[in-house]
């Protein structure tokens, strides 16, 4: 699949019912891999944010329940797009390499969806499944886990109002909050 028809796909899932889409997400997700992340990134910029929007739409706790292979899938693409638009966006890649050290896991407590992060060398790498070891860890509501990675919660604002809550180092914490805002702008573009 080249990146036009990816294009293509992509649009027309954003009119797919929550089981269509689930037949259709292999594809997708498969088409993301064969046309190369990077390169889909380049020729087809809304990608990623088009896959978000969709997926915010549905009810995550039961897409995640039926298909936790495909949410895994979707975690992996998500977070390698994530270090790829963190190293072309200076400020963002100034905030990673400011961080220093971090090793954080996200943890759905409602469903099975697990989520880590790695900041080091100055750079970010995710994906899905959980670290051995860990500095921080983040647990919640799959709604609220999702959030932080999409920008649909404020980390701070979220964690005061209890929606998730925190373990481990809370310095850590405060320095994943602004990089968590900037990379959910580069996906919702705020």
């Amino acid at each position: 699949m080249n990146a036009e028809q990816l294009k293509d796909a992509l649009d027309a899932s954003l009119g797919m019912s929550a089981d269509e889409l689930k037949e259709t997400l292999p594809m997708i997700l498969d088409g993301v891999k064969e046309a190369g992340l990077e390169n889909l990134l380049e020729q087809v910029p809304d990608a990623v944010p088009k896959l978000i929007q969709k997926m915010n739409e549905l009810d995550i706790k039961t897409f995640i329940e039926d298909s936790p292979d495909l949410s895994n899938k979707f975690m992996e693409i998500l977070w390698d797009s994530v270090s790829i638009l963190i190293e072309q966006n200076p400020e963002a890649k100034a905030q990673i390499e400011k961080a220093g050290d971090v090793r954080a896991n996200f943890v759905a407590t409602d469903t099975p969806m697990e989520s880590n992060l790695v900041i080091a060398d100055g750079k970010l790498k995710g994906g899905a499944g959980l670290l051995d070891k860990s500095d921080i860890s983040l647990s919640g509501p799959v709604d609220a886990m999702l959030g932080l990675l999409t920008g649909s919660l404020h980390p701070i604002s979220a964690f005061m109002a209890g929606k998730y809550k925190i373990d481990g180092d809370m310095v850590l914490g405060m320095k994943l909050a602004p990089i968590m805002s900037s990379v959910s702008k580069m996906f919702v573009g705020e």
